[in-house]
């Protein structure tokens, strides 16, 4: 049986030790092996780091300068397999997940990266948010988010790395790079990925995330127009 590649998972926190430690424990649940496990920690001051700690197998990577984008890239630059794998701190993946996309990609060398459904799930003890319609909570969602997101680290050095200039629209940003660039991509039709509603993460609804978002959509559009001139 020939030998799998590795697989880098990148965890990146600041200040997310309430649901850290289920995030890696469902990180460690995976199948697929071999991987590591890489947590950066953006000048937590939470005891995030102690909890990293509990997990002998995690690499703790310190954040000198701030910003998830920049967190990411660091993860990027410290990881060592041949695929990335990317879990933000109060995410959940089921075990298979990463195994199924890394074989998906193994076998098809014309995919540059993977990606699967999602599915939202009420954190116990708190109310739906009023902006967020409830019907999301009952069916499974395509996934171009940063968690569903398995990816060849190869293809960073072609496509770039995620621009740190955006707070919330990093991943946005990327994921636009690369339909713009055609990029070969798999979309698993299953949520393997289980993202919490929870009083501190619904960011995507912040003025300052829909306003990036508009210049995600803008930028974009420009790209296409240059490549069809």
């Amino acid at each position: 049986m020939s030998t799998m590649p590795l697989l880098s998972v990148v965890l990146s926190v600041k200040n997310g030790a309430r649901f850290l430690r289920s995030s890696l424990h469902s990180a460690f649940a995976q199948t697929y092996r071999p991987f590591e496990v890489i947590v950066v920690d953006g000048q937590s001051t939470d005891g995030s780091r102690d909890i990293v700690l509990e997990f002998s197998q995690a690499r703790w990577v310190a954040q000198r300068d701030t910003g998830l984008p920049a967190a990411n890239n660091l993860g990027i630059r410290e990881a060592r397999g041949e695929f990335i794998a990317f879990l933000e701190h109060d995410d959940l993946w089921d075990p298979q997940k990463t195994d199924k996309q890394v074989r998906r990609l193994a076998q098809d060398p014309r995919l540059q990266f993977s990606v699967t459904y999602f599915r939202y799930f009420l954190e116990p003890g708190h109310r739906l948010p009023s902006c967020f319609n409830p019907a999301l909570l009952e069916r499974d969602l395509p996934g171009r988010i940063l968690s569903t997101l398995v990816v060849r680290r190869s293809f960073f050095k072609t496509h770039g790395l995620f621009d740190t200039k955006y707070q919330c629209g990093a991943d946005n940003d990327w994921f636009a790079r690369a339909k713009d660039a055609k990029a070969g991509y798999d979309l698993l039709p299953e949520a393997l990925v289980f993202k919490r509603i929870h009083d501190r993460n619904l960011t995507h609804t912040s003025p300052v995330s829909n306003r990036e978002l508009l210049q995600v959509m803008r930028k974009s559009i420009h790209r296409m127009k240059g490549l069809s001139q």
